[in-house]
């Protein structure tokens, strides 16, 4: 399954917005003690008080709905066909290059043969049909209305499975952290019961 994610609006963030990051990773991984004090609950409420969502448009009303609902939702023909396949014309060839040699000199990359997995990540530097989803103003409203208008990219990559039934740990239900995350996928192949996300 080949598919791009996740994507949030892309922006550098502040050297005080990746100082105070590091620290409150400190806090939540470092010393166990550091991490049951009122210290880490305080810098939390924080960290959440930078944020305030962007009130959602009518055109996203449905999605914000559904999201906050259901915690995912499917939005069905975002693109036309020749924008997918773009996509897809440009990230297939270096996906299978990975996933046959585990590595393409030049680009950031994430292999697991174990689970069938491989990764180009910053993928819209080195394929820019990519940036049709990763700029796309759909995603970006979304992005703006669950998290907030501060929000700041985190992940950009395209990925291939080709082990069916090869299951890891992020393919279940799991919280990556404390912070409020936002994901978004565009699927590149069409979805049958043997060939999707997760199978």
């Amino acid at each position: 399954m080949t598919r791009s994610a996740p994507t949030t609006p892309r922006s550098t963030p502040s050297a005080f917005s990746r100082y105070w990051n590091k620290g409150l990773e400190y806090l939540q991984y470092g010393p166990k003690f550091l991490r049951q004090r009122p210290v880490f609950a305080a810098c939390r409420m924080a960290y959440y008080a930078r944020y305030t969502p962007e009130p959602p448009s009518p055109e996203i009303a449905g999605i914000m709905e559904q999201l906050e609902r259901d915690g995912a939702v499917v939005i069905r023909g975002l693109f036309q066909r020749p924008v997918v396949d773009a996509m897809l014309d440009e990230v297939k060839d270096g996906l299978r290059r990975l996933t046959d040699d585990g590595e393409l000199p030049g680009m950031d990359v994430y292999v697991s043969r174990d689970y069938g997995v491989a990764r180009i990540l910053k993928v819209d530097d080195h394929f820019p049909a990519t940036r049709a989803f990763f700029e796309h103003e759909t995603v970006w409203q979304v992005a703006r209305a669950y998290v907030s208008t501060r929000v700041e990219s985190y992940l950009r990559m395209a990925e291939l499975r080709d082990r069916v039934g090869a299951i890891s740990s992020s393919d279940i239900a799991h919280f990556d952290d404390w912070r409020k995350r936002f994901k978004a996928f565009v699927l590149l192949n069409d979805v049958d019961e043997g060939h999707a996300p997760f199978v």
